[in-house]
């Protein structure tokens, strides 16, 4: 054995440290876009006396066309809700 390390050998044991402790901390919130809290639009309103012709695929598209914007706009009423 080297004679330094004679030297500075002790008979004390050193006592191993506690096992660490980890906190974690989960925060869950719910954060919405401005598009989704902004005010929706009212829809427009038919006038009186307003005529609406075309063919039948026209038709058929616009009545496709209103389904789909009624079908956004639900959701978008349903995702506000679910903001609050």
């Amino acid at each position: 054995m080297l004679t330094a390390c004679a030297g500075s050998r002790t008979e004390e044991t050193i006592a191993s440290a506690p096992a660490p402790v980890i906190e974690r901390q989960i925060e869950v919130r719910t954060v919405c876009p401005s598009e989704v809290t902004a005010p929706i639009a009212a829809k427009p309103i038919v006038p009186e006396g307003a005529v609406i012709e075309g063919n039948a695929s026209g038709m058929g598209w616009l009545g496709d066309e209103l389904a789909w914007a009624s079908g956004l706009a639900d959701r978008l009423s349903d995702a506000r809700e679910a903001c609050k």
